[in-house]
């Protein structure tokens, strides 16, 4: 395998998003870009310039669909290349879909390395989540439960000296939770049975919400505008303006130099 230059990681990204986009218009549905892909999208026209990966938002309805087309065929591409993962099904340590690139292989930091993937979009579906604010909070509290249960059973490839110096305590507590069958699909599924509601006039992201923000009014969705994301158009909420401000409150002002950070994961590209 080849070491793949951190310069060149937006360029693929970019390609694996140009891949999706064909696949949604033969498939006939649509897609949205949202978080730091959205955000770069209205201020930078394009990729955060210290960004590495790329979000984008579907309805319950084509998350639905596209969870029984990967029951026959996760390929989205006849050289059977870029290939869609269910979520909580390994290798997908995530409650949520992705689309990778098999000719890649991607280590996160502080993530096992036997869990690796290919260079990834996540892929993350719009529930309806409750009306009532103080439903809502139960469900994030008990998501963000159920996801540090989910990153401990993970853990591993640590890069800094005090995770470390913890991988004894987390070792122990993985061998524990993997003695009872609580392993990361178990987290991971238990992420998934948390999206009960059916109807409501607000949705978001109840599989790894960015914060308990990340709730939004049904009617923000219900109409895309187009955005130019590099050299590309790709389909935003008509109320992205709304979003971001939700989201990350002045969303035009730069985040300070110490929180212009990457992921810092390692990327190889099988030869």
């Amino acid at each position: 395998m080849k070491r793949v230059d951190s310069d060149r990681i937006q360029p693929m990204l970019l390609e694996l998003l140009k891949k999706f986009k064909s696949f949604a218009d033969q498939e006939d549905f649509k897609f949205m870009l949202c978080g730091g892909s959205l955000l770069g999208a209205v201020r930078h026209k394009g990729f955060i310039p210290w960004d590495d990966d790329i979000d984008l938002h579907i309805s319950k309805e084509t998350y639905e669909k596209l969870i029984e087309r990967i029951k026959i065929n996760p390929y989205i591409d006849d050289e059977k290349r870029y290939k869609l993962l269910a979520p909580a099904k390994f290798p997908n340590i995530y409650p949520f879909l992705k689309l990778v690139d098999t000719h890649t292989v991607l280590y996160e930091r502080h993530i096992s390395r036997k869990y690796a993937i290919g260079l990834y979009l996540d892929i993350f579906c719009l529930s309806y989540l409750p009306e009532d604010m103080k439903e809502y909070e139960k469900l994030f509290n008990q998501q963000q439960k159920y996801k540090k249960f989910n990153e401990i059973f993970v853990s591993g490839n640590f890069t800094l000296l005090k995770y470390k110096l913890l991988y004894p305590a987390l070792y122990a507590a993985k061998g524990i939770l993997a003695i009872v069958g609580k392993n990361n699909e178990y987290w991971g599924n238990k992420i998934l049975e948390l999206d009960t509601c059916k109807e409501s006039s607000f949705i978001g992201n109840i599989q790894w919400p960015s914060s308990i923000r990340d709730r939004f009014p049904k009617k923000w969705f219900e109409d895309t505008v187009s955005l130019t994301f590099e050299d590309t158009e790709f389909d935003a909420p008509v109320c992205y303006k709304e979003v971001l401000e939700r989201l990350y409150g002045d969303y035009m002002k730069l985040p300070p130099k110490d929180q212009q950070v990457r992921h810092n994961f390692e990327l190889y590209e099988i030869e």
